[in-house]
């Protein structure tokens, strides 16, 4: 549609008014001007040209703080980050930054569960950490370190994080593949290695996150990964994935973390490393509660596992890392043995109940309260012992 004469005259006015601020230096103010007198005449190219023009200006401009005497390159560093500061300290009251330095996961859960106490109360000596009060558990942003976060893949990203953004439109969380990101030719091949999940849509039904990141065709995990919050909780069922493929796929996710694929140690740079142990369904476990995934689905299935009574047509890793279609390709259904875990996975349930979520009282779910009232005979924790010979 074409602009009315009262939007051609309205933007001839802004551009005018930008050409003067322009003369002025006064670049920003002048480019305000150019952007809305350009989205008033869309076809016209002369506000188009302004814009650019002034922002080729900016950015031409040297940074006002210069190095006195650079004799390296940290003297070239410096007065970014000084005027950077500056600018940052103008934010005062309404820009916020939270350095925090420790794992990751420890810290996501430690914020998620208000486990830190404010040094100034001393009554409060069952916190694991000190942190101000007035410091905030909600964030617009989440950024996670390279090192070592990206080593734990996507399902910590989706796992350990979504509690933390604000409820809003706006928030996410980013999180680099910068280790090994050249083995992944696509985001869903990382999807399949770390989560044993094919596409953007199983994600969401399994995590609540969605990705916001475009991704380059040729090195499609070389820039940061944007997660969002994907849907309010809990999910309705028509959102949740059905049981039979989530049954597939929890056993799939279970054998990638029992299971990993094996390498022969020669190409160092060829093997993805794999920090996360069994510990993590169980967190994964109180995470789908929360979506909306039924209680006594998660208890078949983690009872499936420590009863050796699996049957599915998912297997252990093939390759490294794992291709989508070979995660999707439905082998023939049979019994795989859990058998050499089954006390492993037996002995984190009872700690997991008896321990974790006692100290973590607002998270306790009830599929696991009703797990082990009902299987307590079998949940007993185990106690053996081995010698490990000398190694020659």
């Amino acid at each position: 549609m074409a602009p009315t004469t009262a939007e051609v005259e309205k933007a001839d006015r802004l551009r005018l008014e930008g050409n003067e601020l322009y003369k002025e230096n006064k670049l920003l103010k002048a480019i305000q001007k150019y952007r809305e007198s350009a989205k008033l005449v869309p076809n016209d190219a002369v506000p188009l040209g302004n814009l650019s023009a002034a922002y080729y200006e900016i950015m031409d401009k040297d940074m006002p703080t210069q190095p006195d005497f650079p004799n390296g390159l940290l003297e070239y560093l410096t007065p970014i980050f000084i005027d950077t500061a500056k600018a940052m300290k103008k934010l005062k009251g309404r820009f916020q930054i939270e350095a925090m330095v420790g794992d990751a996961l420890d810290l996501c859960e430690s914020l998620r569960f208000i486990l830190y106490h404010d040094a100034a109360d001393p009554s409060a000596t069952a916190a694991i950490g000190t942190r101000p009060k007035e410091f905030p558990v909600l964030f617009d942003r989440v950024h996670l370190s390279n090192i070592p976060d990206y080593m734990c893949g996507n399902l910590s990203a989706c796992l350990f994080v979504p509690p933390l953004p604000k409820s809003i439109s706006s928030s996410h969380w980013q999180q680099c593949c910068l280790r090994k990101g050249n083995l992944f030719d696509s985001y869903e091949t990382y999807l399949a290695e770390y989560q044993r999940i094919t596409d953007p849509t199983m994600l969401k039904q399994l995590t609540q996150v969605k990705m916001i990141s475009e991704f380059d065709d040729y090195q499609p995990m070389v820039e940061y990964l944007t997660y969002k919050v994907a849907d309010i909780l809990p999910m309705s069922h028509g959102k949740l994935l059905p049981k039979a493929p989530f049954f597939r796929w929890f056993y799939a996710l279970f054998f990638r973390l029992a299971l990993p694929f094996e390498y022969d140690g020669s190409g160092v740079n060829l093997i993805i490393y794999t920090p996360l142990n069994l510990t993590v369904l169980f967190h994964l476990l109180a995470h789908l509660k929360t979506l909306g995934y039924p209680a006594h689905c998660l208890s078949d299935v983690l009872l499936a596992i420590i009863e050796n009574k699996v049957v599915t047509t998912s297997r252990s890793p093939r390759s490294s890392p794992a291709l989508p279609e070979d995660v999707e390709y439905d082998n023939p259904e049979r019994k795989l043995s859990t058998a050499p875990f089954s006390y492993e996975m037996k002995t984190l349930a009872v700690m997991f109940q008896n321990q974790h979520l006692h100290s973590h009282c607002h998270r306790s779910p009830y599929f696991l309260k009703a797990f082990t009232d009902t299987h307590s005979p079998c949940l007993t924790m185990e106690h053996t012992s081995s010698i490990i010979p000398p190694r020659p």
